[in-house]
């Protein structure tokens, strides 16, 4: 049994690390209570009425070059601009298109069109019905516009696939009118909707009209009909020739300098290019057989064609002169999978 002595020396040490402890957290109490103090001090010396907001203060952009500049800018495009909201009367437009007439900007289109279609009980057939289109066009930036809807009177516009803007040169534009009779024809601008003519086909016009990519050759436009046949217009001789009376399933110009377009018919695998050098006249050349795809790239038309040694494997086969002579990429054979991969690459 330990000495009594000793339990005494322990109780002593325990009680003096207790009091140290006490003391300890006693200070930091005084030490956070003098800090409250010291700033509510610090508050009662400033003003009543200022508050935290009063502290925010605009920035001063005299001394700034930079947002002088920029002030400088605003304030030149303000005086310069005219900025008008020309409101419509008399009309319901709930569906609006905007074409650019003119790299200006000051020449533009309003096009407003609907179409719904109507299912025969007795026959099952559908029948569409196009609403007349309202066109108003502009030519002092939109401050004005002129009513031209009666020009189009002769056919209804489509919501969709009826307005086609030439992508390389803004004052050529095509709009497709379909007729009760089931032809249609195109209303063509070549001067930024100055002035309309009119090509008129025996045939219905559907899908895309695709203009040349080139803008010396950008007059001319492919097109296809509901029968499949491909068809070359010009905005400029305002006529339009038939190339091909097949079913052509994928067609496209070709970037050289001599106006050419391919045509595709996968029933045949046969790639033929159409020289359009008369657009009254256009030649036409097989120069690919049994391709099961093509496509042009730039300057470069692409096909596949079966391997020889596997009909399941494909070879990639490149031309520069459009389609007079084939190289084959070098590439490994390719299965099906893998080409269209390839050729996006």
């Amino acid at each position: 049994m330990m000495p009594l002595s000793q339990w005494s020396i322990i109780a002593l040490l325990s009680l003096a690390s207790l009091a140290n402890s006490f003391s300890h957290d006693f200070q930091s109490d005084n030490s956070e209570i003098r800090q409250i103090r010291s700033v509510k001090r610090i508050a009662r010396q400033l003003p009543v009425e200022t508050s935290a907001t009063q502290f925010r203060k605009k920035r001063d952009t005299s001394a700034d070059a930079t947002c002088v500049e920029q002030k400088k800018t605003v304030d030149s495009i303000n005086s310069s601009s005219v900025f008008h909201r020309n409101i419509i009367a008399d009309e319901k437009l709930s569906e609006l298109s905007v074409i650019w007439l003119s790299e200006t900007g000051q020449d533009l289109m309003i096009l407003s069109t609907d179409d719904f279609e109507e299912v025969d009980v007795e026959t099952g057939a559908t029948k569409h019905y196009f609403q007349r289109a309202t066109v108003l066009i502009s030519h002092d930036g939109g401050k004005s516009f002129l009513n031209q809807s009666a020009d189009f009177r002769d056919s209804g516009i489509p919501k969709h696939d009826g307005v086609f803007p030439n992508p390389v040169d803004h004052t050529m534009v095509v709009i497709v009118g379909l007729q009760t009779s089931g032809q249609s024809v195109l209303h063509v601008t070549h001067d930024g909707g100055k002035s309309w003519s009119k090509i008129q086909l025996d045939v219905m016009v559907i899908g895309e009209v695709r203009f040349h990519p080139m803008k010396e050759q950008g007059h001319l436009f492919l097109f296809q009909s509901s029968k499949g046949e491909t068809f070359v217009g010009s905005c400029k001789q305002l006529k339009a020739t038939k190339l091909m009376d097949g079913r052509v399933t994928k067609f496209d110009w070709s970037l050289n300098s001599q106006p050419s377009a391919f045509l595709f018919t996968s029933t045949d695998g046969v790639i033929r290019r159409a020289t359009i050098t008369d657009i009254g006249r256009p030649a036409l050349k097989v120069v690919m057989e049994k391709a099961l795809s093509f496509g042009v790239a730039g300057k470069f038309l692409l096909c596949t064609v079966p391997a020889s040694w596997d009909a399941n494997e494909r070879i990639l086969r490149v031309s520069t002169d459009l389609g007079e002579h084939w190289n084959d990429a070098q590439l490994p054979s390719l299965t099906p999978d893998r080409v269209s991969a390839t050729k996006s690459a």
